[in-house]
């Protein structure tokens, strides 16, 4: 389902989009917010929870399957990829927290 959040005293856009891995643009455009102003209570609705990575010079599946605590062949499958090679710049889907 849709992942909420609820504003504590003190957060910013900023920091509930770096907590949860997004950007203050899309916060707002899912939340249809005119301004960065946020009150507590109000109940956010965050981003799907899928998380990607963008291909690094260096990275491997192998190493982002270590780093991500997932395997190289559910990378291979959650991306459709036939070999293990990956370019930097690619958008990778990752598996959930706990999803293995």
């Amino acid at each position: 389902g849709q992942a909420t959040y609820t504003v504590a005293p003190g957060d910013t856009l900023y920091s509930i989009a770096r907590r949860y891995g997004t950007t203050v643009e899309e916060l707002m455009r899912l939340n249809g917010l005119e301004s960065f102003l946020l009150q507590p209570g109000q109940v956010l609705k965050l981003p799907s929870r899928e998380r990607t990575h963008v291909v690094a010079p260096g990275d491997t599946l192998f190493s982002l399957a270590r780093r991500y605590g997932t395997t190289v062949e559910a990378l291979m499958r959650l991306n459709g990829l036939s070999s293990p090679e990956i370019k930097v710049g690619q958008v990778l889907r990752l598996p959930e927290e706990g999803e293995a």
